[in-house]
């Protein structure tokens, strides 16, 4: 059986959407944080997806929703830093990603410093 965080890897790595809401209410608090520790990795974007609104009673209700963007699949100008980026988060082995390619996954707001600062100096595994 997969972890959560596993289970959340791999929906966001085939493209699909995470709601905290999809998991049990106890679950929520370790989604979130496996969650944030992929944010580290992963370029995960979040927005705000509506559940539900009446407009009778002027409610709305919302869930934040996590995603990785579709253009760190579809590639671009910028498919071999990607490319190279993906390879190395399944190996685990960032040594590959040259300067150039962590400050165009940057500019492209694929990765943010932090994290490229962290590819950089060998300290993210």
């Amino acid at each position: 059986m997969l972890t959560i965080k596993e289970q959340i890897e791999a929906r966001l790595l085939a493209g699909e959407y995470v709601k905290l809401i999809d998991f049990a209410e106890t679950d929520r608090a370790e989604a979130l944080g496996a969650i944030n520790t992929l944010r580290d990795q992963l370029p995960i974007l979040s927005g705000w997806q509506t559940l539900r609104q009446s407009y009778l009673s002027e409610t709305r209700t919302r869930a934040r929703r996590y995603h990785i963007p579709e253009t760190f699949f579809a590639g671009g100008e910028n498919m071999s830093a990607l490319e190279k980026l993906k390879a190395a988060f399944k190996s685990k082995d960032y040594s590959e990603l040259t300067k150039h390619d962590i400050s165009e996954l940057v500019r492209q707001n694929l990765i943010c410093a932090e994290t490229a600062a962290r590819i950089g100096g060998g300290i993210l595994l």
